[in-house]
């Protein structure tokens, strides 16, 4: 595991000729937009690794447009319909979930509720942040798989609250089901789905207790009608065993590229990886177009976060690796998928996968990954074939037809 003992310090790397050193530290991914203004580019000219989202999540804008179509933006919204198809797809009871505005209100109103907690660092900032008191005393905060460390919780395991907002990717499976042992459990369809725009989060409640107690402070329509249409509509294209099958493939790619210019890797459970061995790698990156994660707010100071990736994102991250580390040729193993087969060139054995018609044609063809609960790092030879070459930003299929 790659953490550092040195005091995590917030800082701007100011400088008065070079915006790129301008550019801050933040707790969160996904600081797109901010980060174009500064440096006066086009938010769709950056590649953005730093948040991780599902990029084999079905492309949403088809159901978007028939919710404002079917004119749900101008009415108040009605979540029966998308609270009952989550319970469903989880597999509990509509009484125990709570939808939420996204993964970051979930988070706020069970620390409102809880009152006093504690999480063991590193750990998601957001925790501590909304908790009215931080007292060990109190309610542990766990994210599962750990964020940023990227590792699955063992089963034997305890916490008053856990955050499963990637544990769908990184198993297969919508929960572990702690709420059974009297525990909160957080998620945040934002990764799953790759919607940040949208905000879509959810807390599943032990008891009727506890869920009166967030009842108490959670606002009035939390989700839009658009979100509820888009939500109700949306579940029956999930794959998650498949997607979580995918991820690990992309994830394992990513770890042999970063390996093969040298990088320090960190590869656990979860769909990003964490790198060490060049300073100020986000900063160099993004001179070329490519956004990860800083992680000096987790008190990691030198280690950066990339997201699973694929197709056209992870031939731009090789492509600005290559110019940063001075290789002379972009990953030389290098072979765009042939579409007409749905193969991706690994540089190793491919398994063909039949993925659901939702995702074909566009969707890349993977073997699955090692064992779930491996925590290794990876040192690979060689770099191997990634994706197809069309220009697809993390979602590729229609889903609403």
């Amino acid at each position: 595991m790659i953490v550092s003992d040195t005091p995590a310090a917030w800082k701007h790397r100011s400088s008065e000729t070079d915006p790129y050193r301008s550019i801050p530290i933040y707790e969160h991914g996904g600081n797109v937009y901010e980060v174009s203004r500064m440096l006066g580019v086009d938010p769709a000219s950056i590649t953005d690794l730093s948040a991780t989202l599902n990029p084999f999540a079905p492309d949403l804008s088809k159901l978007i447009k028939q919710a404002v179509d079917m004119r749900y933006h101008r009415r108040y919204p009605d979540e029966h319909d998308a609270l009952k198809e989550l319970a469903d797809s989880i597999g509990i009871s509509p009484d125990q979930l709570l939808l939420t505005h996204g993964g970051s209100e979930a988070i706020s109103l069970v620390a409102r509720a809880c009152g006093r907690g504690y999480c063991d660092h590193p750990e998601f900032s957001l925790y501590e942040r909304y908790l009215p008191e931080i007292d060990t005393d109190g309610v542990k905060f766990r994210s599962n798989p750990r964020n940023p460390t990227g590792e699955l919780a063992a089963m034997s395991e305890r916490a008053g609250v856990w955050d499963e907002a990637f544990y769908q990717m990184t198993t297969g499976q919508w929960t572990r089901r702690d709420f059974d042992k009297g525990s909160y459990v957080l998620g945040s369809l934002t990764k799953l789905l790759a919607c940040p725009g949208i905000r879509i989060g959810y807390v599943i409640c032990p008891d009727e207790k506890s869920m009166q107690s967030i009842r108490l402070y959670r606002p009035e329509w939390t989700l839009g009608g658009i979100e509820c249409y888009v939500l109700a509509n949306v579940l029956n294209s999930c794959d998650i065993e498949g997607w979580s099958r995918m991820l690990t493939e992309a994830t394992h790619n990513l770890a042999d590229l970063l390996s093969s210019y040298g990088l320090r890797v960190d590869r656990r459970d979860a769909p990003w990886i964490l790198v060490q061995g060049v300073d100020d790698l986000d900063r160099r990156l993004i001179e070329h177009g490519v956004l990860i994660r800083d992680c000096t707010n987790f008190n990691m100071p030198g280690t950066y976060r990339i997201s699973a990736c694929r197709g056209i994102e992870m031939e731009r991250l090789d492509k600005a690796l290559a110019k940063v580390l001075s290789h002379d040729d972009p990953c030389s193993e290098y072979k765009p998928q042939d579409l007409s087969t749905g193969r991706m060139s690994l540089g190793r054995r491919s398994e063909q996968l039949n993925p659901p018609p939702h995702l074909s044609p566009l969707m890349a063809s993977v073997e699955p990954g090692n064992d779930r609960g491996e925590q290794l790092t990876t040192h690979a030879s060689q770099s191997p074939g990634f994706g197809h070459e069309e220009d697809v930003n993390r979602g590729t299929a229609e889903v609403g037809s």
